[in-house]
């Protein structure tokens, strides 16, 4: 009685009837949105969230969120959500096709409204930032912590670990984005793979 109306929703292509606005428009509500959500609902900020995962969207209302089931890339969706009143939608769904998709068409209709998207990989956040989309990469965060505590283990002290993790990421994303520019030359990409190696020991290095 559950599954089998919304397997046929799926089938259909029907988008639920969003009743409500909310400042925030959350697209995918899995691993990233989820945490991404639950942080805004701390500090009393509202959320409307829409998954395609007929089973994800039936688990979230299990927990006491309320979310719609429906294609974020729908304009018409989009607008029943209130993309032209809303300040933020963040894009965290898994498929950066998509995603794209739906920040270039928000971009267009509703132009006020603040975007920012999830990127699986490096690659796809040069595809973004070449959009002009500010991005996010899923996993950067966990990886520059687990490095950082990486450091203290081997004996440097938390004061300087912190240090050396925040230079990285400001090299990293500094070498992401000129690298998105040529995101097409692979040759290049590569070469600029060991000169990135030998810059970011002798950033490291120096300020250790």
């Amino acid at each position: 009685k559950i599954i089998s109306p919304k397997l046929k929703q799926k089938q259909q292509g029907l988008n639920d009837e969003i009743k409500e606005f909310n400042p925030v428009i959350i697209g995918g509500f899995g691993r990233v949105g989820n945490i991404v959500g639950r942080m805004l609902h701390g500090i009393g900020v509202n959320t409307t969230v829409i998954d395609y995962d007929a089973n994800q969207i039936e688990m979230v209302r299990k927990f006491g969120y309320k979310a719609y089931y429906g294609d974020i890339t729908d304009y018409n969706l989009l607008k029943a959500a209130g993309a032209d009143k809303a300040i933020l939608l963040i894009l965290a769904i898994d498929d950066s096709d998509a995603a794209l998709e739906t920040a270039q068409m928000a971009s267009v209709h509703f132009p006020n409204l603040k975007i920012i998207a999830r990127a699986k990989s490096r690659t796809d956040a040069y595809v973004f930032i070449e959009a002009n989309i500010p991005v996010v990469r899923e996993t950067f965060s966990s990886a520059v912590k687990m490095g950082k505590e990486a450091f203290i283990m081997l004996g440097k002290d938390p004061e300087t670990a912190e240090d050396l993790a925040r230079k990285f990421v400001i090299y990293d994303e500094n070498r992401m984005h000129e690298d998105a520019k040529h995101r097409h030359d692979q040759k290049w990409l590569m070469s600029m793979g060991q000169i990135g190696r030998d810059e970011l020991i002798r950033l490291l290095s120096k300020e250790e």
